[in-house]
């Protein structure tokens, strides 16, 4: 009614303003006027749909709830990707550096224990030129009888 009235759009905000302060529309109400709407011509539809209303800040209204949503549960998953990215990448760095440093002990380990028994080895060797007894060899060097053997054969 107020678009066919053509009155001045000022005027006519003011009067929907009113209307829709005033006279709100329960959701039964809202919905025959939809269906009404839809049975004008084009032109006056549009005009209708154009004037300020409770439907409008409604949809704004959604619209802005369903972005939070969205957008609170796009930040989530990104949040969670991009921990795991960066949990990954540190738990290759710790590994890498824990693993260095547990193969540097070892190697540092096994290397002594190998230079001390080629040590017990050469002091055999030398004990063995003199004659001594392998009892007595055994004893001095910590070797048992099958390695001081082997060294015996290298003579």
């Amino acid at each position: 009614m107020l678009v066919k009235m053509k009155i001045n759009p000022a005027k006519m905000e003011l009067i929907n303003g009113f209307f829709e302060t005033y006279l709100s529309l329960n959701e039964s109400e809202e919905k025959e006027l939809m269906e009404e709407i839809k049975q004008l011509d084009r032109d006056e539809s549009e005009q209708i749909l154009k004037l300020p209303n409770s439907w409008r800040e409604k949809g704004i209204l959604e619209g802005i709830q369903k972005g939070i949503q969205e957008g609170r549960k796009e930040g989530i998953q990104k949040g969670i990707q991009e921990g795991r990215k960066e949990g990954i990448q540190k738990g290759i760095q710790e590994g890498l550096k824990e693993g260095i440093q547990k193969g540097i002990q070892e190697g540092l380990k096994k290397g002594q224990q190998k230079g001390e028994l080629e040590a017990q080895r050469k002091i055999a060797l030398n004990l063995l030129k003199e004659g001594l007894p392998l009892e007595l060899i055994a004893r001095a060097t910590n070797l048992d009888y099958a390695e001081i053997e082997k060294v015996r054969k290298l003579l």
